[in-house]
């Protein structure tokens, strides 16, 4: 990374911290597909972002198989300094994105797929645009903001429709510079 560590905004932590180091690369790889090659939604394929890269959700499917496309979330926390998660049970389970989530929040990687399992499955239960913020806030047993930072996140993933009902397409990763 380019930034200097001394001059990160608080709610950041440096990616080094929040994995384990013997952690597999595996789960940072997302098994959805390459980025590159997901279709751009039309108005006839408004379904979850995992969903156009091939996986259908099912409640008893692995949740850990759900993974973010970009390295690094946008959830930013500026209550707390970040926690180190990289000795904490499950952590392995956790994409690089969900990791730096975790650590950011202050949620044991547990916590987090216990809340992604759920928020998940209620979102795609219902018709696109009635899972609201304040129905996830309900759902979920942990502050109240940290469960909007969480579904806002997921929404800009498209991992859930917007208010809108539309679920965003989110744009690849792109390619470091050379």
């Amino acid at each position: 990374r380019d930034a200097n560590p001394d001059t990160e905004p608080s709610g950041t932590v440096d990616e080094s911290s929040i994995g384990s180091s013997s952690a597999p690369d595996s789960p940072d790889i997302p098994l959805m597909g390459d980025p590159q090659s997901l279709p751009s939604a039309t108005a006839d394929d408004n379904v979850p972002s995992f969903q156009r890269a091939g996986l259908v959700f099912a409640e008893d499917m692995d949740i850990s198989l759900i993974m973010p496309l970009r390295p690094r979330s946008t959830v930013k926390w500026n209550k707390a300094d970040p926690i180190d998660i990289s000795n904490a049970p499950m952590q392995e389970r956790l994409a690089r994105a969900e990791r730096h989530c975790c650590s950011v929040l202050r949620l044991l990687p547990e916590q987090f797929l216990s809340i992604k399992l759920m928020l998940l499955k209620e979102g795609l239960s219902r018709s696109p645009g009635t899972f609201k913020k304040r129905d996830a806030q309900r759902l979920c047993r942990i502050d109240v903001n940290k469960t909007s930072k969480i579904y806002e996140w997921f929404v800009s993933m498209g991992w859930l429709p917007g208010s809108d009902g539309v679920y965003a397409n989110p744009p690849p990763p792109q390619s470091p510079a050379k």
